[in-house]
């Protein structure tokens, strides 16, 4: 994946697990509610999927938002980069 791409997504799913949290609702909630896999939602807020259309919206939805709010909120975050096991 390009490291882009990973960032990408790391930061989007930060940005779901982090409204997720403010909701006060877990893994399990969100992902009945919004009608996805438990284990796939937690791959998306680790940013280890590619997350579909069709699942941000729905996430998005559930948590009274628009999938452009989540974007732009993800443009936005900072994450910080993974630590390699030896320095440059």
């Amino acid at each position: 994946m390009l490291e882009q791409t990973r960032l990408s997504l790391a930061r989007l799913g930060r940005v779901i697990a982090n409204e997720r949290q403010i909701r006060g609702w877990t893994q399990v909630q969100l992902a009945k509610q919004a009608g996805v896999n438990r284990a796939y939602l937690s791959d998306v807020e680790q940013g280890h999927r590619n997350i579909t259309m069709d699942i941000l919206v729905r996430l998005s939805s559930t948590l009274g938002m628009t999938a452009s709010d989540l974007i732009v909120r993800a443009e936005n975050a900072f994450v910080e980069p993974a630590i390699s096991g030896s320095p440059k």
